[in-house]
């Protein structure tokens, strides 16, 4: 199987990062115990502290896309969408090197 490597980009809206990052963190925990995820972490921008980025590592493209469909994942989007400031930009990868 070929690991795929996933990342999200998105703007927190300003005055709304406090009521975002225990979402953030729950995702991180969840996620991480998931079947196939080898890493999963959010990430701030050194140089904006509105823009964030997640960055994925899954053992293939099912694992992602059984991370995708999960009851948990969909719950914690719904509560996360108030406080983005447009969608996440999402963007899947496999390492060549």
């Amino acid at each position: 199987m070929t690991r795929l490597h996933v990342t999200s980009r998105f703007r927190i809206r300003s005055g709304m990062t406090d009521q975002a990052m225990p979402i953030l963190a729950e995702l991180v925990a969840h996620s991480q115990k998931e079947a196939g995820c080898i890493d999963y972490g959010y990430f701030r921008q050194a140089d904006d502290p509105h823009a964030f980025t997640s960055i994925e590592v899954w053992a293939s493209a099912k694992d992602e896309t059984t991370h995708n469909n999960t009851p948990f994942l969909s719950d914690a989007v719904r509560r996360l969408m108030p406080f983005l400031d447009g969608r996440p930009q999402v963007t899947r990868y496999h390492q060549i090197a």
